[in-house]
């Protein structure tokens, strides 16, 4: 199966987008797409099985938590920083948005505490989605 996805190449979601595609073994092409919301349309659509979106209303109500959690708080705060570095050429991270990050981070690290996982005990398109929007974080004490 093949899906072509609009995308700005360097932005989370879409990178999102384009693991959870590996993840269920579909050939994504992306071109300009930014929901958060993608990933679970693409595994409720196309994956195999329910293991990376679960179809039990609990667990899936804990994945889609931890998803708004990333799409809302998580991403939004590394967003905001990173966008003031690479376009407008801010040298530093103030308090407050160093702050804000750690809090976001502190939180994440508790939903990982359980079981290493985001959600569950097992990855979801929410670890995936989480992962993706730290992955390029690279936190110095400056």
């Amino acid at each position: 199966m093949s899906v072509v996805l609009y995308h700005w190449p360097i932005s989370p979601p879409p990178r999102t987008v384009l693991a959870v595609s590996k993840a269920i073994w579909i050939d994504a092409t992306c071109l300009n797409i930014g929901g958060h919301v993608i990933p679970t349309y693409l595994v409720s659509r196309y994956g195999k099985d329910d293991s990376l979106c679960p179809k039990d209303l609990k667990m899936r109500a804990l994945v889609d938590q931890r998803l708004y959690f990333n799409a809302t708080a998580l991403f939004p705060r590394i967003k905001n920083t990173t966008t003031s570095i690479i376009f407008f050429g801010k040298r530093s991270v103030d308090a407050d948005a160093k702050a804000a990050i750690y809090k976001a981070l502190g939180i994440l690290e508790k939903y990982l505490e359980p079981t290493g996982w985001v959600a569950g005990d097992r990855p979801t398109v929410a670890d995936i989605s989480c992962s993706v929007s730290t992955g390029r974080m690279k936190v110095r004490d400056t």
